[in-house]
């Protein structure tokens, strides 16, 4: 089996759970317009709108990589990173976002690309140098 196949559900999951959360928690309450006002949540809507947006851009231009450039996902260092990126985003999920659905998301991410990079050492085969 393909690490690939794990990688593609991992950033496809980033922009799915992206547009989403920008759908339900931005966009909704500023069409209905009585659930707050601009003044006072100000810094809910920034927030939310910065964490959806980057992670959607995160996972179309890795899906685009990914697509591109498969080779580029056959190297452990390159998987670290993104679990290193994947943790922060936990991270700032956790503290300053305040809802589940998107610590959920990134779990998942983590556990997607972990589930990837363990295939890659599997299907790789040993090479002497």
């Amino acid at each position: 089996m393909s690490p690939n196949i794990w990688f593609y559900g991992a950033f496809g999951l980033l922009v799915i759970s992206g547009a989403l959360h920008l759908v339900i928690d931005i966009l909704m309450p500023l069409l209905r317009s009585a659930a707050f006002s601009l003044d006072t949540q100000a810094n809910f809507i920034g927030m939310h709108a910065f964490y959806a947006v980057s992670i959607m851009g995160l996972g179309l231009i890795n899906l685009y990589l990914l697509k591109t450039f498969p080779v580029i996902f056959n190297d452990a260092v390159v998987i670290g990173i993104y679990i290193g990126i994947g943790t922060f985003y936990l991270m700032g999920a956790a503290m300053f976002l305040g809802v589940k659905p998107p610590v959920v998301t990134m779990l998942l991410f983590l556990v997607l690309t972990a589930v990837g990079l363990s295939l890659i050492h599997i299907s790789e085969p040993t090479r002497p140098y």
